[in-house]
């Protein structure tokens, strides 16, 4: 039996700092549900792993991420690309 090669997806997105409106909304109430990123101090690279604004989040922590320049989101309109590659390369 063969093995049917599944295709994966490359995705890229832009990545803008975090203003204080895309975490909350008009009336400051966290806005729930939105992706964002990390950047670390230590080595300035971004997190790959997307965060969730939560109930759950500690709002003081990703404050202090906030102050510290660490938080970045999808940008407005975000020009994401999607490149499809044969899981298994066929020779």
């Amino acid at each position: 039996m063969s093995e049917i090669s599944k295709p994966l997806a490359t995705v890229t997105m832009n990545l803008v700092l975090a203003e204080y409106f895309d975490l909350t909304d008009h009336q400051h109430r966290p806005r729930y549900g939105v992706m964002y990123f990390l950047k670390s101090q230590l080595t300035g690279k971004i997190d790959q792993k997307p965060y969730y604004l939560t109930e759950q989040t500690d709002k003081r922590e990703l404050n202090q991420y906030f102050k510290e320049k660490m938080v970045y989101v999808p940008s407005a309109f975000p020009a994401i690309s999607v490149q499809e590659k044969p899981a298994i390369d066929s020779d």
